[in-house]
C-alpha cells in the first residue's frame, strides 16, 4: 500500500511543475508591456493610466511635477505617484524621515546623494551629514 502511495505522489509531480510554468508564463505576459515608452500618454500600464480610485486619492497638485518627471527620466507618472503614496502618504507623513534614516517625499538614504563612498556612509546609508550638505549640489555625487 505505502509503494502505491509513493508511485502516486510521483505522478502528481510533474502536473506541479506545469502548473508552476503555466502561472509564470502568464505573469510574464502580465507584466510585459509592448507600448514604446511614451509616459505622457498612450495605452498601458508604462503610459501613465490610473484608475478610478488613483484618480480620486493622487492630489492634483503633484500630478503636473509627476509628469515632468516621467519626461525628463522616462519613468512612468503614475509609478512615481505609487512611490509617493506608499513612502509618505503623499508628503503627509511628519516628520518625512524613515525608522532606518531614509529622508523625503520619496524616502531616499542620504548617501544615495552624497555618495556611498563618504566615510560615514558604510552601514545602513544614513550618513552623516547636516542639512546643508544634503541639499548643496558641490557635495552630491
Amino acid at each position: 500500500m505505502k509503494k502505491f502511495t509513493i508511485f502516486g505522489g510521483l505522478a502528481l509531480i510533474p502536473i506541479f511543475f506545469v502548473g508552476v510554468l503555466f502561472v509564470l508564463m502568464f505573469m510574464v505576459m502580465m507584466f510585459s508591456s509592448s507600448d514604446s515608452g511614451d509616459y505622457g500618454g498612450g495605452a498601458g500600464w508604462g503610459s501613465g493610466i490610473i484608475s478610478e480610485l488613483g484618480e480620486s486619492e493622487i492630489p492634483a497638485e503633484y500630478i503636473p511635477i509627476y509628469q515632468a518627471a516621467a519626461e525628463k527620466y522616462g519613468v512612468p507618472w503614475n509609478l512615481l505617484a505609487a512611490v509617493h503614496r506608499i513612502e509618505t502618504r503623499f508628503s503627509t507623513l511628519d516628520p518625512m524621515i524613515s525608522s532606518v534614516g531614509a529622508e523625503g517625499h520619496m524616502q531616499f538614504m542620504p548617501c544615495t546623494f552624497i555618495g556611498w563612498g563618504h566615510s560615514s556612509c558604510s552601514g545602513s546609508g544614513a550618513g552623516n551629514f547636516s542639512a546643508e550638505e544634503k541639499t548643496s549640489l558641490v557635495v552630491i555625487d
